[in-house]
């Protein structure tokens, strides 16, 4: 009591067959071919190779202003520390004076 039911389904092979070519070059490790073939086929191509050229651009800036962003941080930490340990140092100065004087 087998029904096999088989719907025909209209296959576009020029697109379906230009994204496997595509997926096949970068799996097989194309290198700079599979990139190449990529961005030259697909329809988004042109914006995305600029894209991942500007990111690849800002990371160096990036990783630099991460880096100075933690070293101000780190140095505003020891600056409110000290002026911390300084005003009790000079509140315990002054309880002292009015004290003994």
């Amino acid at each position: 009591m087998e029904s096999a039911v088989h719907a025909a389904v209209p296959l576009r092979v020029g697109k379906k067959m230009r994204k496997r070519r595509e997926l096949d070059a970068l799996v097989g490790g194309g290198g700079s071919r599979g990139g190449r073939l990529l961005s030259a086929s697909s329809d988004e191509g042109e914006p995305w190779g600029r894209r991942t050229s500007r990111r690849r651009r800002s990371r160096p800036f990036m990783r630099l202003a991460a880096g100075l962003a933690f070293c101000v941080c780190v140095v505003s930490a020891a600056i409110v520390l000290w002026l911390f340990v300084d005003v009790r140092r000079q509140i315990s100065s002054l309880r002292l004076e009015m004290d003994g004087g």
